[in-house]
């Protein structure tokens, strides 16, 4: 499926008077947006979690880098009824495939999910990177994933996550297929390294760092110079219960807070946490 931009806006208004004469000064204001026209709207958005993109936070509040941005989409287009439902990745794909949910994020575009889903156009870039055990990282001096998987070395995976074309080739392989070791949740890749089931994992950048912060395992896992850029990632919506149209109106919203500014001073926000990921 899975930088730092930097925008400040500041605006000082001055109102001042004459020193030799008392005037009055009627008060300037700048002109507020008008709000959305309430439309028609009951989503339900699927996400799992995938901390700082989708995850619930401590007061049990679905947050991240991708709901702020829904959330700040369906405010524009006047969406205000939805909800969110949380599951495995594989399972949301079930679930949007038979219309039980009507939205989920970061997806990438396949073959297989055109077949029951509308995507909105692209609003960020995904890279993966590769995890080993920091004790190990010296013993792959290598520059490919192929590299990795020769020296029969097992690389873990997410269930329906999209690793670009490259990786996608190697998992169909019969040469290398058997090494390529899935699993529902990044948790589960985390877990079966540190046992040594396997020998590293891929996994988003921003996530990767994230989740070793978040579980103080930053002297046990490192992340290798080996990385894979995905490409652009869509919002992902069911053809069942989500017409064309709607997508449109995400559309156009996505394109105004793109130009005025609110869309970089979100990813501002978030791209802290790869800056200083210790």
């Amino acid at each position: 499926m899975r930088r730092c931009i930097c925008l400040l806006f500041c605006m000082t208004l001055f109102l001042g008077c004459s020193p030799e004469k008392k005037q009055s000064v009627k008060p300037v204001s700048l002109p507020e947006e008008k709000p959305a026209k309430a439309i028609e709207c009951n989503l339900r958005i699927g996400y799992d979690t995938w901390e700082p993109y989708q995850f619930m936070d401590i007061d049990n509040k679905v947050k991240g880098l991708d709901i702020d941005l829904l959330v700040m989409l369906m405010k524009k287009i006047g969406c205000h009824d939805y909800e969110f439902k949380i599951d495995v990745w594989v399972e949301l794909l079930k679930m949007m495939r038979e219309g039980e949910i009507d939205v989920v994020m970061g997806a990438s575009i396949t073959k297989s999910r055109k077949e029951f889903a509308l995507f909105s156009d692209a609003y960020r870039q995904e890279e993966f990177r590769l995890y080993v055990r920091s004790e190990e990282l010296h013993l792959y001096p290598y520059t490919q994933i192929e590299d990795l998987l020769k020296k029969n070395k097992k690389v873990g995976l997410i269930d329906e996550y999209y690793y670009g074309n490259s990786v996608s080739k190697l998992r169909e392989s019969e040469t290398y297929k058997s090494l390529f070791i899935s699993g529902v949740m990044s948790e589960v890749n985390i877990a079966r390294l540190m046992d040594h089931q396997i020998d590293s994992f891929l996994e988003d950048s921003f996530v990767g760092a994230a989740l070793i912060k978040r579980k103080g395992l930053q002297r046990y896992i490192s992340p290798h110079s080996i990385h894979i850029r995905t490409g652009p990632v869509y919002i992902m919506f069911s053809k069942k219960t989500v017409s064309p149209e709607l997508v449109q109106k995400f559309n156009k919203a996505l394109q105004v807070i793109r130009e005025n500014g609110s869309y970089q001073r979100l990813l501002e926000k978030y791209a802290k946490i790869e800056a200083n990921p210790g």
